[in-house]
């Protein structure tokens, strides 16, 4: 069903926890909107996964395979996004 309550065209989005469950529903539905999705998890097959839906619906996503907790893989990670619009913090 597609998303017509809001238009994130245009938008980047962050989202960790990717790999699957809410992450990837989050991912998924950001995606769906038109936002070009970062995923970020520590597992590499789930995010590959994830993006491959993302773009088997036509959307856009990148991925950044680490753990949360290692500040400065994420520092570096989202700052390899440019301009953040939104950040779903799900892991």
């Amino acid at each position: 069903m597609p998303v017509t309550a809001y238009d994130l065209s245009g938008r980047t989005a962050f989202v960790t926890g990717a790999a699957s469950g809410i992450g990837r529903a989050s991912a998924l539905l950001l995606a769906e909107a038109g936002a070009t999705v970062h995923c970020a998890d520590r597992d590499a097959e789930g995010l590959h996964e994830t993006a491959t839906l993302i773009k088997d619906s036509g959307g856009t996503a990148r991925t950044h395979t680490l753990d949360v907790t290692d500040r400065a893989g994420l520092r570096q990670a989202v700052g390899s996004c440019g301009h953040l619009d939104t950040l779903a913090a799900v892991a």
